[in-house]
């Protein structure tokens, strides 16, 4: 029995059925026991070596290391079989290194047709060859076309003297107006004449139509020194306006004096600073007469109805004082939480390092429970330092492969079954937060389309290097943790129920936060 199984791996190996032998010789312990069967093995060892020399030539990396390791347990650690894991492992780094750089390139692409420089972005992607390159052609082809027709329409907008409108349109052409030669001299033109209308608006009295257009067109100034001090003007209407509303009528005159400097065509301001000085006087009068003797005799326990006034507007920008620590408590972030955000969308965010996405209905209830048929398989990705490492039970598809384990990549598409698919992203180098966009995957809340793995910080704002994309902000905005608390890191202000934050504070759940214009609620519940 023992020399037909010899014989039967000769056969094999004679044949050229190299796996088939591999399969014989493991199947029978005993070989190795014998001289004739040791020397078998070491023959069989050294044709799985250079048959996977031959993969290796052709590039066919899983078939080397796959004959790699089939050499390695029949030959043990010979020179040939180290010498083929060395050149599969340096084949296996330069892909890698070939992918990273073709990436990187893909991104700076894509940054650059982002801002608006469409042929820096299409010059880098001409050499690229990846299929994404096309997709990001044709997004730069859309954007010029885009910027083209918001030429007509803008000039077509300023002939019906519609500046509302063209600033508008201006500002959904996108960053690239900007660099679009026709779309900047249109914006200067529109600046221009925004700043004029503003200027007689301010000047006849119209504060609240002046404010209005000033919003509307700050999001096209590039430093215009007009607006800024249309800007300071604004800031003094409303200071005086306050000043008066509490009767502080002293301190309303001064800010109309400054105010008269800024604006010194408006006619308006003259006679409001004469008034309030006058009445400033005549306070000075009732205050020294014979009414100002009874003000010591006031009970302390009454409050003047000026200090309830100044009150309700020092309240309106006061800073948010620190919390108590049961109130801290209460700002912890849950593992898992939404992120709602005005005009963006709803993002769910999972702290967890390892995360499972599986069915709603599986036995054991997943981090993601998705809506999706119950025999599906449950798959775990799971975090180690940068890296983000797929595991499944049983095999599932990550783009056309059918694989049970995968280190993930920027752009890898993760499908449970043909109805239930998502894309994992990691938009950003420097972050190790990634997200999974839901394609035809569905959770309970039909509102989130989106997933944020989350680390250490979450980014929000235009471009793609951001976890959150809205182009409602110009500069990128990070929340990020620290002792299970989340903070926002911005030069924009920050508004927490309509009163000032300090960015020194953590953020409330449950609780409406403005951070400039970017308004959200970090919902606990995310059902």
């Amino acid at each position: 029995m023992f020399n037909i199984r010899l014989k039967q791996i000769e056969c094999a190996m004679r044949d050229g059925q190299l796996d088939e032998a591999y399969r014989l010789i493991q199947d029978d312990s005993k070989l190795g026991q014998c001289r004739k069967g040791q020397k078998l093995t070491a023959r069989l060892a050294q044709a799985i070596t250079r048959r996977g020399n031959e993969h290796l030539s052709a590039e066919r990396l899983s078939h080397a290391l796959n004959d790699c390791n089939k050499a390695d347990k029949l030959g043990g650690n010979r020179n040939e079989i180290a010498e083929l894991r060395r050149a599969i492992c340096k084949v296996m780094e330069a892909k890698q290194y070939t992918h990273q750089q073709r990436a990187q390139m893909l991104a700076n692409a894509q940054e650059q047709i982002d801002k608006g420089w469409l042929t820096v972005g299409v010059n880098i992607l001409d050499t690229v060859e990846h299929p994404d390159a096309d997709r990001i052609k044709q997004q730069a082809q859309t954007e010029r076309k885009k910027s083209e027709a918001a030429v007509e329409k803008v000039e077509q907008a300023l002939k019906r003297d519609d500046l509302t409108g063209a600033i508008e349109l201006l500002l959904y052409a996108g960053p690239g107006r900007n660099q679009h030669a026709p779309l900047a001299e249109l914006c200067c033109k529109v600046k221009a004449r925004a700043t004029d209308q503003i200027a007689d608006q301010l000047n006849q009295g119209w504060i609240d139509v002046a404010s209005h257009l000033l919003e509307k067109a700050d999001a096209l100034d590039c430093g215009n020194v007009d607006l800024n001090k249309f800007r300071d003007a604004l800031k003094h209407c409303h200071r005086a306006a306050n000043d008066l509303y509490v009767g502080h009528c002293r301190q309303a005159a001064q800010s109309l004096a400054k105010l008269k400097l800024l604006l010194p065509h408006a006619k308006w301001i003259s006679e409001a600073h004469s008034q309030a000085q006058k009445a400033a006087e005549a306070m000075d009068i009732l205050h020294t007469g014979p009414l100002g003797l009874l003000e010591v005799q006031s009970s302390e326990n009454e409050v003047s109805q000026e200090m309830e006034q100044e009150a309700i507007f020092e309240r309106k920008t006061e800073p948010m004082q620190p919390k108590s620590e049961t109130a801290a408590n209460n700002d912890t972030l849950p593992s898992r939480f939404v992120m709602q955000i005005d005009g963006v969308g709803a993002f769910l965010t999972v702290r967890d390092s390892k995360v499972t996405i599986g069915p709603i209905s599986s036995s054991q209830q997943p981090t993601l429970a998705l809506m999706a048929a119950a025999h599906l398989p449950t798959a775990t990705i799971e975090r180690h330092d940068e890296d983000y490492i797929l595991r499944s039970g049983e095999p599932i598809h990550i783009g056309e492969r059918q694989i049970s384990e995968k280190l993930l990549t920027d752009g890898d598409k993760i499908a449970l079954s043909m109805r239930c698919r998502m894309r994992f992203h990691k938009p950003n180098a420097a972050s190790t937060t990634a997200t999974l966009q839901l394609s035809s995957a569905r959770l309970p809340r039909p509102d989130i389309n989106h997933v944020i793995l989350m680390d250490r910080e979450i980014l929000v704002g235009p471009g793609i290097g951001n976890h959150i994309r809205t182009n409602d902000i110009h500069e990128t905005i990070t929340f990020y943790m620290k002792n299970d608390r989340l903070y926002c890191r911005t030069d924009e202000p920050l508004i927490i129920e309509g009163k000032s934050g300090s960015k020194e504070m953590p953020l409330p759940l449950d609780t409406a936060i403005q951070v400039g214009k970017l308004n959200l609620v970090l919902a606990r519940r995310c059902e």
